[in-house]
């Protein structure tokens, strides 16, 4: 028997290998078995259950006993369910109602963790020696939110890979510098590294890293943009048809953030893709921004592509524009 925990974390392909690793038959039978959160769809899991290669079975909160006794909520399944009512879309239909669905007003409707996320071995079939590659980092600040760290590996074609990430609540931007060091000494040194416009935190990184840093290009339509367009394929040098931006399967250096844990919130950029909707409050339309919430990832992610992309120097910013600096010159008494 070999049991999978969280299935939704492997590829089919690891799936199929496992089972290849089933052949000993000192027993009258083999299975292979898994126990998982539901995920969208479209996940090769509901899409194998549906074409009957595997038997699926739907299980509730109610259906545990230490939750739930029969009549009423137990005081710890008063509690966990205290949890997950908090949240909110996508998530509170997964992870309360125990739906296989996608989000509504999903910003990255391309994203498929099969053709984004890829392991070591993936990658190196794909992009043979993508590991020297000349990187950039991309941060966006937190300590109440995560704090998140990317270390991208830009290749031929300006293909990214996200190889390394923090994602992290409650620790200081000088600790989280010394986790960057560590994890960083035996990477390319970085080529550009672009950060959220907080100049202490920025400071704070650049006295402890050693390293000058920049402010990240921020205009959220021209980044969403820039990533949509990454995400879906298109003809690369070889000829063949695939995205340009993908994130490595164990990109996070350090285990699960507890507190995000607890909170039942995203412990990693790619778990953000799922949440990561359009707000559609007070009067505003699908397509003008995203809700903020749960998006630190995609804003570091947004920062790097915008860098790579160089998509400041194709934006007509208001610095480029005639009519505006005559006027801001007038206002100062310059010519």
């Amino acid at each position: 028997i070999i049991y999978v925990n969280e299935a939704t974390e492997t590829t089919i392909t690891d799936w199929e290998t496992l089972n290849t690793r089933l052949r000993a038959n000192a027993v009258p039978y083999q299975q292979l078995l898994g126990d998982t959160n539901p995920d969208a769809p479209g996940h090769w899991i509901m899409q194998r259950s549906a074409s009957g290669k595997h038997s699926l079975f739907h299980s509730f909160h109610e259906d545990n006993p230490a939750y739930w006794d029969g009549k009423a909520w137990t005081a710890l399944g008063s509690a966990e369910i205290a949890r997950r009512e908090n949240l909110a879309g996508v998530r509170y239909k997964r992870l309360r109602s125990g739906l296989w669905v996608a989000a509504e007003g999903q910003v990255y409707e391309e994203f498929d963790p099969a053709k984004h996320i890829k392991t070591r071995a993936e990658l190196d079939i794909l992009f043979p020696g993508w590991e020297k590659w000349p990187t950039i980092w991309s941060n966006d600040f937190g300590f109440r939110d995560p704090f998140v760290w990317g270390e991208w590996a830009v290749g031929p074609d300006k293909v990214m890979i996200l190889v390394q990430e923090i994602y992290m609540t409650g620790v200081l931007v000088e600790d989280h510098a010394r986790d960057i060091k560590k994890a960083t000494e035996n990477r390319p040194k970085p080529t550009a590294v672009v950060c959220d416009h907080d100049a202490e935190g920025r400071a704070t990184l650049e006295r402890h890293l050693g390293i000058r840093t920049q402010p990240a290009y921020k205009a959220i339509s021209d980044g969403v943009q820039g990533v949509q367009k990454r995400l879906r394929p298109s003809e690369s040098g070889t000829g063949e048809s695939r995205p340009t931006i993908y994130f490595l399967a164990d990109a996070r250096i350090h285990p699960p953030d507890p507190v995000l844990v607890e909170k039942k919130a995203p412990l990693s950029t790619v778990e953000e893709f799922a949440s990561y909707v359009w707000n559609e409050k007070n009067g505003r339309k699908k397509g003008e921004e995203p809700l903020d919430k749960d998006n630190h990832g995609m804003d570091m992610t947004r920062y790097g592509v915008a860098e790579v992309d160089e998509l400041v120097k194709g934006m007509k910013s208001w610095a480029q524009d005639p009519a505006v600096l005559a006027a801001l010159a007038a206002r100062m008494g310059k010519k």
